[in-house]
Order: C-alpha cells, then sequence, then structure tokens
C-alpha cells in the first residue's frame, strides 16, 4: 500500500515537472492572437523580471507567429494613438498615410534587423566597435589601456528577433502618451531608456555574450535598429 502511494507521488511529481518544463516551451506562445498573453508578457517585460529571458529563450516560436500574435498587435498601440492625436492636433502629412508607414516601418525595422544581425553582426560589430578600453588612474593621471577580446556570442535570426521585439515592449506601450501631446517627448524618450535596458538584460541569455562585451554587443544591436528605421523614415516621409 504504502508502495502505491509512494509511486503514485513519484508520479505526481514527474508530471508536475513535466508541466512546468512544458511553460516554457512549445505551450509557453499562443497559436494565436490572445490578449492576456500579450498582457502578462508585457507587465514582465515592464517589470524587467529576472526570469523572463530564459523563458523567452525557451519557447519555441515560428517568427511570423512572433510577429504575428505579439509584436504586430502591441505596435498598434503607439499607431492608433497617434493617428488619433493627429486628427485633433493637425499635421503636415495626412494621419492616415503617416500612421500606416509608421507601423510598416515597425515591423521592417524588427524583422530587418534580426535578418542584419543574424547575417552580419558579429562581423560588424567586431570590426566597428572599441578595440581597448582607457582608464585613467586618478592620482597619477596616467592612462592605460586594456585590450578587449573579439567577441563571441551566438546570435541567430530567432533569438535576435526575440531580444528586439520583446526589449522595446515598453517603448510601444509608451505610444498611449499620443493622447497628452505635452507629455510624449519625456514618455517616451524615459520608454526608449527602458527598452534599452531591457536589451541589455536580455543578451547575455539569448546571445551567450561574456559580460565583459555586453556594451560593445549592445552598441551593435542598437545601431543596427536604429539605422534600418531612421534611414527609410527619412526618405519615406521626405515625399509625403
Amino acid at each position: 500500500m504504502e508502495e502505491n502511494n509512494m509511486q503514485n507521488q513519484e508520479e505526481i511529481k514527474s508530471e508536475e515537472i513535466k508541466n512546468d518544463t512544458d511553460s516554457f516551451g512549445n505551450d509557453g506562445f499562443p497559436q494565436k492572437f490572445d490578449f492576456t498573453f500579450i498582457k502578462d508578457r508585457a507587465v514582465s517585460l515592464l517589470f524587467a523580471e529576472k526570469d523572463i529571458w530564459q523563458k523567452i529563450k525557451a519557447e519555441e516560436v515560428a517568427p511570423i507567429n512572433l510577429m504575428k500574435y505579439y509584436f504586430c498587435p502591441l505596435l498598434a498601440i503607439p499607431v492608433v494613438f497617434y493617428f488619433l492625436s493627429s486628427l485633433f492636433t493637425g499635421s503636415s502629412h495626412s494621419p492616415f498615410i503617416s500612421s500606416c508607414l509608421y507601423y510598416v516601418l515597425g515591423v521592417f525595422c524588427a524583422y530587418g534587423s534580426a535578418w542584419v544581425l543574424d547575417k552580419y553582426g558579429l562581423e560588424f560589430i567586431n570590426k566597428y566597435s572599441p578595440k581597448v578600453i582607457k582608464s585613467k588612474d586618478k592620482k597619477t593621471g596616467e592612462v592605460t589601456e586594456t585590450p578587449l577580446e573579439e567577441i563571441h556570442a551566438d546570435i541567430t535570426f530567432d533569438n535576435a528577433l526575440k531580444a528586439i521585439v520583446y526589449s522595446f515592449t515598453p517603448f510601444c506601450i509608451s505610444g498611449i502618451a499620443f493622447l497628452i501631446p505635452s507629455s510624449v517627448i519625456f514618455l517616451c524618450t524615459a520608454a526608449l531608456l527602458y527598452s534599452v535596458y531591457n536589451l541589455y538584460l536580455a543578451l547575455p541569455t539569448m546571445t551567450d555574450v561574456a559580460d565583459v562585451n555586453r556594451m560593445r554587443l549592445l552598441g551593435g544591436f542598437l545601431a543596427v535598429v536604429f539605422t534600418l528605421f531612421a534611414i527609410p523614415a527619412c526618405i519615406v516621409f521626405s515625399f509625403i
């Protein structure tokens, strides 16, 4: 009798462990639009929960599903509120056309950045990032240079896309500030900085980069993201 009870308890524990493991895998990401999932994941990223990036990395999700069921609905927040704000405040551009272009550029920026980082990221970062760290002795004023090793990181398309999409969640949510135009600059800037901080937290888990090289890799990620957004945006909006 006791043996049967022990066996049943072991089976229950095994099932619980299996369920915990599954929650970090395929079952963690929905296969359709799920508002509750988006809300819960956004809250986790807004409060920078320590274990969220391990969970994100373990999730098996197709890039197209990540875009359709998380990023695109989230990106709609700043686009919709920008559109509504433009209707009442006036704009030199058509609010509808501008909103659509912002939306397309946002999707292109996230997807394109992940592709560029996957194909050329390490080569670009190792070529153009600083090769030494300069430090100055406060007493003697002597400057010493410490050579930096080449960055070694596992940058894949899937993980780069996850890092970018999830990191910029706070920035997307800050689009609500368009309802109060006077607060847009402050709130969006603060949210952008917090998104960069989220990306900083994500990189060791998502790319296995060493701490000594984390800031250089972060700089490379940001350079690619902002370049891919800024260049086409300047070209497009100069013609409308």
